[in-house]
Protein backbone atom coordinates (compact mmCIF):
# COMPACT_ATOMS: atom_id res chain seq x y z
CA UNK A 1 0.00 0.00 0.00
CA UNK A 2 2.31 2.50 0.56
CA UNK A 3 4.16 2.64 -3.13
CA UNK A 4 0.53 2.98 -4.36
CA UNK A 5 -1.75 1.13 -5.93
CA UNK A 6 -2.09 -0.44 -9.63
CA UNK A 7 -3.76 2.42 -10.50
CA UNK A 8 -1.88 4.83 -10.01
CA UNK A 9 1.25 6.12 -9.72
CA UNK A 10 0.97 8.15 -6.48
CA UNK A 11 2.71 7.28 -3.33
CA UNK A 12 0.31 6.60 -0.43
CA UNK A 13 1.24 7.34 3.13
CA UNK A 14 -1.91 7.10 4.93
CA UNK A 15 -5.14 5.62 6.31
CA UNK A 16 -7.84 7.94 6.60
CA UNK A 17 -11.67 8.12 7.29
CA UNK A 18 -11.69 4.84 8.73
CA UNK A 19 -15.74 3.55 8.81
CA UNK A 20 -17.42 0.71 9.78
CA UNK A 21 -19.92 -0.75 7.26
CA UNK A 22 -22.35 -3.68 6.66
CA UNK A 23 -19.61 -5.70 8.17
CA UNK A 24 -16.71 -4.76 6.88
CA UNK A 25 -13.81 -1.71 8.11
CA UNK A 26 -13.50 1.05 4.87
CA UNK A 27 -10.79 3.20 4.89
CA UNK A 28 -9.25 5.75 2.26
CA UNK A 29 -5.63 5.29 1.74
CA UNK A 30 -4.17 8.54 0.82
CA UNK A 31 -1.33 10.44 -0.18
CA UNK A 32 0.33 13.04 1.69
CA UNK A 33 -2.23 15.67 0.50
CA UNK A 34 -5.41 13.69 1.89
CA UNK A 35 -6.59 12.45 -1.20
CA UNK A 36 -6.94 8.47 -1.90
CA UNK A 37 -8.92 5.17 -2.97
CA UNK A 38 -11.25 2.96 -0.95
CA UNK A 39 -10.20 -0.12 0.33
CA UNK A 40 -12.22 -2.68 2.46
CA UNK A 41 -11.82 -6.07 4.44
CA UNK A 42 -14.31 -8.08 6.35
CA UNK A 43 -11.04 -9.44 8.20
CA UNK A 44 -8.66 -6.75 8.80
CA UNK A 45 -6.75 -8.61 11.46
CA UNK A 46 -5.98 -10.86 8.49
CA UNK A 47 -3.36 -8.04 7.16
CA UNK A 48 -2.59 -7.00 3.37
CA UNK A 49 -4.12 -9.53 1.99
CA UNK A 50 -7.49 -9.40 3.13
CA UNK A 51 -8.02 -5.85 1.86
CA UNK A 52 -9.24 -4.77 -1.74
CA UNK A 53 -9.64 -1.36 -3.59
CA UNK A 54 -13.74 -0.93 -3.69
CA UNK A 55 -13.24 2.69 -5.36
CA UNK A 56 -12.57 3.64 -9.18
CA UNK A 57 -9.21 4.05 -9.37
CA UNK A 58 -7.39 7.18 -7.90
CA UNK A 59 -7.39 9.34 -11.30
CA UNK A 60 -10.70 8.97 -11.53
CA UNK A 61 -12.30 8.82 -8.27
CA UNK A 62 -10.36 10.59 -5.97
CA UNK A 63 -11.63 10.07 -2.40
CA UNK A 64 -11.12 12.27 0.56
CA UNK A 65 -13.63 11.57 3.26
CA UNK A 66 -16.08 8.40 3.96
CA UNK A 67 -19.43 8.25 6.28
CA UNK A 68 -21.81 5.45 6.85
CA UNK A 69 -25.10 7.50 6.58
CA UNK A 70 -29.01 6.10 5.88
CA UNK A 71 -28.45 2.98 5.21
CA UNK A 72 -25.48 3.59 2.84
CA UNK A 73 -21.36 4.65 2.82
CA UNK A 74 -20.81 8.11 1.35
CA UNK A 75 -17.82 9.70 0.05
CA UNK A 76 -16.45 12.66 -0.71
CA UNK A 77 -14.20 13.38 -4.18
CA UNK A 78 -12.06 16.26 -5.37
CA UNK A 79 -8.93 16.99 -6.79
CA UNK A 80 -5.89 18.15 -4.60
CA UNK A 81 -5.92 21.30 -2.16
CA UNK A 82 -5.65 23.67 -4.76
CA UNK A 83 -8.12 24.79 -7.23
CA UNK A 84 -7.21 23.12 -11.30
CA UNK A 85 -9.69 24.55 -14.34
CA UNK A 86 -9.33 21.44 -15.31
CA UNK A 87 -10.99 19.82 -12.78
CA UNK A 88 -14.54 19.71 -12.00
CA UNK A 89 -14.08 20.46 -8.24
CA UNK A 90 -15.82 18.35 -5.13
CA UNK A 91 -18.22 15.45 -5.54
CA UNK A 92 -20.65 13.33 -3.12
CA UNK A 93 -21.14 9.87 -4.02
CA UNK A 94 -22.80 6.85 -1.85
CA UNK A 95 -22.82 2.81 -2.13
CA UNK A 96 -24.34 0.14 -0.89
CA UNK A 97 -21.13 -1.84 -0.68
CA UNK A 98 -21.71 -3.98 -3.92
CA UNK A 99 -23.50 -1.87 -6.97
CA UNK A 100 -20.57 0.86 -7.28
CA UNK A 101 -20.85 4.17 -6.47
CA UNK A 102 -24.07 6.86 -7.12
CA UNK A 103 -23.74 10.42 -7.48
CA UNK A 104 -25.47 12.63 -5.14
CA UNK A 105 -23.36 15.85 -5.40
CA UNK A 106 -20.86 16.30 -8.91
CA UNK A 107 -19.22 18.87 -9.94
CA UNK A 108 -18.30 21.24 -7.09
CA UNK A 109 -22.01 21.79 -6.34
CA UNK A 110 -22.86 23.59 -9.74
CA UNK A 111 -20.41 26.45 -8.63
CA UNK A 112 -20.44 27.98 -12.04
CA UNK A 113 -17.74 30.77 -10.81
CA UNK A 114 -14.25 28.49 -10.67
CA UNK A 115 -12.62 31.24 -7.84
CA UNK A 116 -15.14 29.97 -5.68
CA UNK A 117 -15.67 26.68 -6.66
CA UNK A 118 -14.65 24.22 -3.72
CA UNK A 119 -11.83 21.58 -5.19
CA UNK A 120 -12.90 18.97 -2.25
CA UNK A 121 -14.87 17.72 0.49
CA UNK A 122 -12.79 16.75 3.92
CA UNK A 123 -15.74 16.46 6.42
CA UNK A 124 -18.68 14.97 7.14
CA UNK A 125 -21.17 15.40 10.01
CA UNK A 126 -24.42 14.28 11.03
CA UNK A 127 -26.81 16.21 12.90
CA UNK A 128 -31.04 15.58 13.57
CA UNK A 129 -31.33 13.08 10.63
CA UNK A 130 -29.38 15.29 8.09
CA UNK A 131 -25.97 14.63 6.76
CA UNK A 132 -23.27 17.57 6.34
CA UNK A 133 -20.37 17.98 3.90
CA UNK A 134 -17.65 20.48 4.44
CA UNK A 135 -15.70 21.74 1.48
CA UNK A 136 -12.66 23.38 1.26
CA UNK A 137 -10.70 26.49 0.14
CA UNK A 138 -13.11 28.73 -0.34
CA UNK A 139 -15.50 27.36 2.38
CA UNK A 140 -18.63 25.61 1.75
CA UNK A 141 -21.34 23.44 4.13
CA UNK A 142 -24.11 21.56 2.50
CA UNK A 143 -26.98 19.72 3.93
CA UNK A 144 -28.00 16.08 2.25
CA UNK A 145 -31.39 15.03 3.27
CA UNK A 146 -32.72 11.56 3.68
CA UNK A 147 -34.34 11.53 -0.23
CA UNK A 148 -30.64 13.10 -1.35
CA UNK A 149 -31.66 16.18 -2.14
CA UNK A 150 -29.56 18.93 -0.60
CA UNK A 151 -29.22 22.02 0.43
CA UNK A 152 -26.52 24.78 0.48
CA UNK A 153 -26.07 26.07 4.03
CA UNK A 154 -22.95 28.16 3.76
CA UNK A 155 -21.59 29.28 -0.10
CA UNK A 156 -22.41 31.51 -2.95
CA UNK A 157 -25.53 31.01 -4.20
CA UNK A 158 -25.92 28.73 -7.72
CA UNK A 159 -27.91 27.41 -10.24
CA UNK A 160 -27.79 23.77 -10.43
CA UNK A 161 -30.03 20.99 -12.36
CA UNK A 162 -32.18 20.67 -9.34
CA UNK A 163 -33.09 24.76 -9.09
CA UNK A 164 -31.65 27.31 -7.64
CA UNK A 165 -29.58 26.31 -4.54
CA UNK A 166 -29.01 29.53 -1.88
CA UNK A 167 -28.47 30.24 1.92
CA UNK A 168 -31.74 29.91 3.44
CA UNK A 169 -32.58 33.03 4.11
CA UNK A 170 -31.70 34.17 0.56
CA UNK A 171 -34.36 32.04 -0.65
CA UNK A 172 -36.86 33.24 2.00
CA UNK A 173 -36.21 36.90 0.38
CA UNK A 174 -36.76 35.95 -2.89
CA UNK A 175 -40.29 34.12 -2.15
Amino acid sequence: IGSGTPDSPQKLRSFRSLRVFNGKLYATVADLLGVGVVIASGNPAAGDNAWSQVSPSYDDFPVWALYPWNGWLYATTGQTMLQDPTKPGYGVYKTDGVNGWTPIVTNGGYQGRLPVRSPNGPSFGELNGQLYVGMNRPTELIRINADDTWDLVVGEPRMTPAGFKALEDELKTLK
